[in-house]
């Protein structure tokens, strides 16, 4: 799975058929190759109907806890023969699909974002009550880990750091940055009259800063990623996906397919794809 963009990754599931030219008598006592290859080839219903339907599903497999079905591609692809004279035909089906990010946003993202916030009240206190300060940052940085510990079996284990790892790594740092941030404002007030001054100016600059700073750097991890999934979503849903081969129903020969769309595979819109 593709999960650089999580939680607002796209995928396909891809699920191959094959046959080939091999033959066996059904005891399995005798099985062998066909000597002139295979007699039949694989080919989709005729699709005005009168043969059938090719692909047809299931009105409740429509709907897929946690992912979004957006449409089926489907190829018949054929192999160059064996050395042994044995042929294979594969046909390919993917079912196209976006992941539903509204869980993650509510269980994890939400919860941090308002730890966050809530940590940011240490600048409300004077420059000089580091203990306070210190105390109540310590609370929300516990409760921030505690809270992803309850939700950290639902987030995908990978060797690499997910958009919402970023985040989750972006609000630690920040709350370390509030502490720290708090032991300098007090030794600055420290300092003599002129301290105090100063302090109370960068306890204001601070807050502001680590705010917008915070509000910018969530932006720029998770926007990219949104705006990719939003438009794959909505080029998967558009007349560009018709029934037929990818290379051909592009409006625009050098449009590039959307994400994992292959090329040379029919595809369907899921609304589209008939139901029994």
């Amino acid at each position: 799975m593709q999960l650089q963009d999580f939680p607002f990754d796209l995928d396909s599931i891809e699920v191959q058929f094959s046959t080939s030219s091999l033959w066996q008598t059904n005891d399995g006592a005798k099985q062998g190759s066909a000597l002139k290859g295979k007699t039949y080839r694989l080919r989709p219903v005729n699709a005005d109907g009168r043969e059938g339907i090719f692909l047809m599903v299931l009105p409740d497999t429509k709907e897929i806890l946690e992912w979004e079905l957006i449409g089926i591609s489907s190829c018949i692809m054929e192999n160059e023969p064996y050395p042994s004279g044995e042929e294979e035909t594969y046909l390919h089906v993917d079912f196209h699909v976006a992941r539903k990010s509204s869980f993650y946003f509510w269980k994890a993202l939400l919860p941090l974002y308002l730890l966050t916030g809530l940590a940011f009240s240490a600048f409300f206190f004077e420059t000089d009550n580091l203990s306070d300060r210190n105390q109540t940052v310590a609370t929300y940085f516990l409760a921030a880990f505690a809270m992803l510990y309850v939700v950290g079996e639902a987030l995908p284990k990978t060797d690499f750091l997910t958009k919402i790892d970023k985040v989750i790594v972006l609000t630690t740092c920040t709350l370390a940055t509030i502490g720290v941030a708090s032991c300098f404002l007090y030794l600055l007030h420290l300092s003599g009259e002129e301290g105090k001054e100063q302090a109370k100016w960068w306890n204001v600059a601070i807050g502001f800063f680590l705010s917008i700073l915070f509000t910018i750097s969530n932006c720029w991890i998770f926007l990219p990623s949104c705006f990719r999934q939003m438009t794959t979503i909505a080029a998967l849903k558009s007349s560009y996906a018709q029934v037929g081969d990818a290379s051909t129903t592009k409006s625009d020969a050098d449009t590039e397919l959307p994400a994992t769309l292959k090329e040379g595979f029919a595809y369907m819109p899921i609304d589209e794809v008939p139901s029994y």
